[in-house]
C-alpha cells in the first residue's frame, strides 16, 4: 500500500528558516511529513498479513528514528544543560536563603496581625464590660490601650479560609472522590483473569501494542 505525503506548509518552512539553521529546517520538514503520515495511517485498510507486516515494519522504523533523534538532541542539549545547571548552582544557595528569610518575615508579620487583632478584640470586650458597669473611665482606658491596626507600607495582608480534614469518616459522601489508584492496586493490568468486580467501576480489556527492534 502506498500513499502520497504532502509537502510542508510554507508557514512551517518559514518558521524553521527563522531559526537560521539548516538542521532546524530539515527537522521541521520531517515533522510535517510524519504528521501527514499519521492521517494516512488512521485510514489505512488492513486486509491481509502483508498489510499488517508493513505496519509492523513501519513501527520499527519509526521507533528507531525516535531513538536516533533523541540521541542527536541530547548531543546538542546535554552540554548546554550541564552549563546551565552549573550557573544555577551559583545562585541556588543565596536564593534559598532569601526564600527562607522572606518566609520567616511573612510568618512573623502574619503572627503580629493575629496578635494585634486578638488584643483589639480583648480591649473592646473589656471596654464593653466597663461601660456596662458604668465605669466610663476604665472603658476609655481599655480602648486607649488597644494596639493600633497593624500596617506597613509595601506589605499587603489578606485573610483566607483554610480547610483541614480532622475526621475522614465524618466527611459527607459528596465531598469524597473515588481513588482510581486504589482500584488499580486490586489487579495487574496484564493478568489473564478478569479483575474482581467493584461496584461503580467498569473494567475493560484493551490491546496494547509494543514494538521490538
Amino acid at each position: 500500500m502506498t500513499w502520497t505525503i504532502p509537502q510542508p506548509a510554507p508557514a512551517t518552512q518559514a518558521l524553521a528558516k527563522s531559526l537560521q539553521d539548516p538542521r532546524a529546517v530539515a527537522l521541521a520538514n520531517e515533522g510535517q511529513q510524519v504528521q501527514a503520515a499519521c492521517k494516512a495511517i488512521e485510514l489505512m485498510p488492513i486486509v491481509d498479513q502483508n498489510d499488517l507486516d508493513q505496519l509492523g515494519a513501519g513501527m520499527k522504523e519509526a521507533k528507531a528514528r525516535v531513538t536516533a533523534l533523541e540521541q542527536q538532541r541530547r548531543g546538542l542539549t546535554d552540554p548546554l544543560m550541564a552549563e546551565v545547571e552549573n550557573f544555577r548552582e551559583w545562585f541556588r544557595p543565596v536564593e534559598r536563603a532569601y526564600d527562607a528569610l522572606l518566609k520567616a518575615m511573612k510568618a512573623r508579620t502574619a503572627r503580629h496581625f493575629e496578635e494585634t487583632a486578638k488584643a483589639q478584640q480583648a480591649a473592646q470586650q473589656a471596654a464593653g464590660q466597663a461601660f456596662q458597669q458604668g465605669d466610663q473611665g476604665a472603658a476609655f482606658q481599655a480602648l486607649a490601650a488597644a494596639p493600633l491596626p497593624a500596617h506597613t507600607d509595601g506589605v499587603g495582608v489578606r485573610h483566607e479560609w483554610t480547610a483541614e480534614i480532622v475526621n475522614a469518616g465524618m466527611v459527607p459522601r459528596q465531598y469524597c472522590e473515588p481513588s482510581l489508584a486504589l482500584v488499580r492496586a486490586t489487579f495487574r493490568p496484564g493478568q489473564d483473569v478478569e479483575p474482581a468486580p467493584i461496584p461503580g467501576v467498569k473494567f475493560e480489556r484493551r490491546p496494547i501494542v509494543s514494538v521490538r527492534r
